[in-house]
């Protein structure tokens, strides 16, 4: 073992040093959006995380979280209501509403949006039961 975390995809999480972005990110994401040049994987000054920087111009490639949100809701005759997915992965199994959210929205926001656009209710969010991580989506 070489003293890492791996996710479920054997990817390194490297959560437990607090590095930053994982290993395999630096191997996934070669090239700068800015002026195309390489980005190479490291510590930046002033910062205490790996980051993916350009080589070029310096520009700092930060990846950040997707950030997702489903809901239960209940109808007005109390049954749960679940929606069939129209798209992969998953496509035609079962699923709680859901989808990404927006970059101005709070998340209650997001699960009130994404209920009405998938199932057509107007919800009232509670409270939050849970929160996932999930690492190699």
């Amino acid at each position: 073992m070489d003293g890492l975390h791996r996710g479920p995809d054997g990817r390194s999480t490297d959560i437990e040093s607090g590095r930053g972005v994982p290993d395999w990110l630096g191997r996934s994401i070669r090239f700068c959006s800015r002026c195309g040049a390489s980005l190479r994987f490291g510590i930046v000054d002033g910062e205490h995380r790996d980051r993916l920087r350009c080589e070029a111009c310096d520009h700092i490639a930060y990846v950040n979280p997707r950030l997702v949100v489903t809901t239960l809701p209940i109808d007005a005759n109390g049954d749960l209501v679940l929606i069939r997915r129209g798209i992969e992965p998953g496509r035609g199994s079962w699923a709680q509403p859901g989808g990404f959210l927006e970059v101005d929205e709070t998340v209650h926001e997001a699960a009130i949006r994404e209920t009405l656009e998938e199932t057509g209710l107007v919800v009232e969010p509670g409270a939050i039961v849970g929160l996932y991580t999930r690492l190699e989506a």
